[in-house]
């Protein structure tokens, strides 16, 4: 009864992997299996049946593991320049692993067999997550119309270098790079 949950969890990734990757949309892909996932925790905290709690972690996992490869995408996307990209994939897995040092206590024994905590805490984190994908695509649609507005503006200070050293300089603050949403 383990394999399918990570068989769907796969085709469901392979699937936005693909779309979100043809059509540069990481927020759009992360957003629609964070919606699976907030399906599968609204289920966890409401079902007792062992059909309806297997069913919700099915699609819990499914949603959680096809919107991490968008997550995980989208911030070296979005980053230029070695040392600023490294950082921020760096800062991306510190939080990523603090999650996992979370789950440790989250689903105390004492909360068995439906372990409220754990199943309020991941649909509290799924709607934040959903919230912040929302917010940050606004964001990057801002900073690309900006860029477009004005470039000389963007420029100042590095207009004199040619347009290696000024993308080392600006990085993906530079006119000419476009974020991915």
């Amino acid at each position: 009864m383990t394999v399918p949950p990570y068989a769907c969890g796969f085709v469901v990734t392979m699937i936005t992997a693909y779309f979100s990757d043809r059509y540069h949309q990481r927020g759009i892909g992360a957003f629609i299996t964070s919606g699976i996932a907030l399906i599968g925790a609204a289920l966890a905290i409401n079902g007792r049946s062992i059909g309806v709690r297997y069913a919700a972690l099915v699609l819990l996992l499914t949603g959680v593991y096809a919107c991490a490869p968008c997550l995980i995408s989208w911030v070296p996307n979005n980053t230029a320049g070695h040392v600023r990209r490294a950082t921020a994939v760096a800062m991306a897995f510190i939080a990523t692993n603090c999650g996992g040092i979370m789950s440790t206590w989250i689903y105390p024994q004492k909360s068995a067999p439906y372990y409220e905590l754990g199943s309020r805490f991941n649909l509290s984190l799924t709607v934040i997550a959903m919230a912040l994908v929302v917010a940050q695509v606004g964001l990057l649609r801002m900073l690309n119309r900006r860029k477009n507005t004005d470039p000389v503006g963007l420029l100042r200070g590095v207009e004199d270098l040619p347009y290696e050293e000024q993308l080392d300089k600006l990085g993906d603050r530079h006119p000419r790079y476009k974020y991915t949403y």
